[in-house]
C-alpha cells in the first residue's frame, strides 16, 4: 500500500500536479498502517516544503498512528506541537490521545487534565467516555466508571 501511495505521489509530481492535503494525509495514514512510522516525519517535511500545511486531520492521523504503534509519548509531543503551532484540536484529537493513553498507561492524572482541557475547547462524545469507562474498569475503578456512566446519562450522551 505504501509503495502504491509513493507511486501515486511520484506520478502526480511528474504530471506537474501538486499533491493536496488529502494526498499527503493518505500517505501519512498509509505509513502508519504499514508500521513505517519513521517515514511520516519525512512526509510532514515534504508537505511543508511544497507549501501544504498540515491540518488538524493530518495531526489526528499522526496521533492515532503513534498511539496504535505504542508511541504515546511521541503522540503527546505532536499534540503539544499542535498547541504551539496554534492548530485547534478537536474532539477527535482529544479522544484519540485519551484512548491511546488509556490503552497503554491506564488512567493517569494527565488524562483527567486532558478531559478538563477538552471541556473548555470542544465537545466530549460517547467515544471519549467509552475509552474512560473501559480504562477505569480495567484498573479496578468500577465505582468511578459507574459514576461516569451516570454523568453521561445526565448529560444525554
Amino acid at each position: 500500500m505504501v509503495k502504491e501511495a509513493k507511486n501515486v505521489l511520484a506520478m502526480m509530481l511528474k504530471a506537474c500536479m501538486k499533491p493536496d492535503i488529502f494526498a499527503f494525509n493518505s500517505l501519512i495514514n498509509g505509513y502508519y498502517l504499514a508500521n513505517e512510522v519513521k517515514n511520516v516525519k519525512h512526509v510532514f517535511y515534504v508537505m511543508t516544503q511544497m507549501g501544504v500545511n498540515p491540518d488538524v486531520c493530518s495531526y489526528n492521523i499522526g496521533i492515532n498512528g503513534l498511539c496504535k504503534n505504542k508511541s504515546v509519548d511521541e503522540a503527546i509531543n505532536i499534540f503539544q506541537d499542535m498547541h504551539w503551532k496554534n492548530i485547534v484540536c478537536n474532539t477527535v484529537t482529544y479522544t484519540t490521545l485519551i484512548n491511546g493513553l488509556c490503552k497503554t498507561s491506564g488512567i493517569s492524572l494527565y488524562i483527567w487534565d486532558l478531559i478538563d482541557e477538552m471541556h473548555d475547547r470542544c465537545q466530549r462524545d460517547e467515544i471519549t467516555y467509552n475509552s474512560l469507562v473501559c480504562a477505569l474498569c480495567k484498573n479496578g475503578n468500577v465505582d468511578k466508571a459507574i459514576e461516569l456512566v451516570k454523568s453521561m446519562i445526565k448529560k444525554r450522551i
